[in-house]
């Protein structure tokens, strides 16, 4: 903590994904990220706070073909803001994940925005969207992708809260799926 309203942080994370038994369809059996995180947070007012955390991404799989070891640069970026009926923020993030569908580990940028409000601390409604590009670490091309979410949650009594919820998501892809993927 710098003072009453900055603070640095630093984190390291290692995440290991293992893929047992794909040796036809996934040429791959395991592969490794690893990264340092520097932040900062701001808490500018009562209403306004920010954070910031980048760092250096490493990369490296069992057979280098499919994932390539990579250095790359991962990190996140976010406004919050509390309103007198509500709280609005808007988030970024960068940095490489397990992947999904057919996509061995990705590089994944999202973008997104949320709002919450609370009715007489009885009802509540949290709005989220945003978008997110999936970049697969060897060839496989990319997936884009827009999201969009709504929660309403209803306290009945003290100990009894009922909520509701709908998530929404449109993908699309430009690129060719691999052989295996069919």
């Amino acid at each position: 903590r710098l003072n009453a309203r900055s603070s640095l942080s630093g984190q390291y994370s290692f995440t290991y994904f293992n893929y047992p038994g794909n040796n036809l369809a996934l040429p791959i059996s395991n592969f490794v990220i690893s990264a340092a995180f520097f932040g900062y947070q701001r808490v500018w007012n009562r209403q306004i706070s920010t954070s910031v955390s980048v760092g250096p991404e490493w990369t490296s799989s069992s057979n280098s073909a499919v994932v390539p070891s990579s250095t790359s640069v991962t990190g996140s970026a976010s406004v919050s803001d509390q309103f007198r009926f509500g709280s609005a923020s808007l988030n970024y993030s960068r940095g490489v994940s397990g992947g999904g569908g057919y996509l061995v580990g990705a590089e994944v940028d999202t973008i997104s925005a949320g709002f919450a409000r609370e009715f007489e601390r009885k009802l509540s409604i949290n709005l989220t969207g945003g978008d997110m590009r999936t970049s697969g670490l060897g060839d496989e091309g990319s997936i884009n992708g827009k999201f969009g979410a709504a929660m309403v949650t209803l306290r009945l009594s003290r100990y009894l809260t009922t909520f509701a919820s709908y998530t929404a998501t449109d993908q699309s892809s430009a690129s060719q799926l691999p052989a295996n993927a069919l």
